[in-house]
């Protein structure tokens, strides 16, 4: 048994090791630790919605394809993971760990200005994610869509 961030976890092998990645408090070095290359001073990212394209957190916020969407608490201070932005994923799966019903959601790739996004540096708790300002959704998956 080995401990992570406070939690006991199983190792496999008697010679594995655990490495603590410090992630990076920018978006273009976040990127670039992530392997997603940014187009147009834009990246794509994903987010996962409830069928009626709501988020599943406040349920007020819609998400339209090819439509602007704009997060009305959107604070470009808050230093918190959670709260005051669009949270958007780095991948479909880092989506899906969001979607609060795991059966029934809508898988959104969606495009973001890279001057909207805000990441967060150090041991973040889900360091998956990013909060932005604005995204605008370009395409639907099916939900079990993977893009590894």
């Amino acid at each position: 048994m080995a401990h992570y961030r406070d939690q006991k976890v199983k190792v496999l092998s008697p010679h594995a090791t655990a490495k603590q990645i410090d992630y990076p408090s920018t978006i273009k070095e976040w990127l670039e630790l992530k392997g997603i290359k940014p187009q147009r001073k834009q990246v794509v990212l994903w987010k996962a919605v409830k069928p009626d394209g709501t988020d599943f957190y406040s349920g007020t916020i819609h998400y339209e394809l090819n439509k602007e969407v704009v997060d009305p608490k959107w604070d470009e201070t808050f230093a918190g993971e959670c709260g005051y932005g669009l949270h958007l994923a780095d991948s479909p799966t880092g989506a899906k760990f969001f979607a609060k019903d795991k059966g029934d959601f809508k898988l959104l790739q969606v495009k973001v200005k890279l001057d909207d996004c805000r990441v967060f540096g150090g041991q973040p708790e889900y360091p998956m994610k990013l909060r932005a300002r604005a995204c605008t959704p370009v395409k639907e998956f099916p939900m079990d869509y993977n893009e590894e």
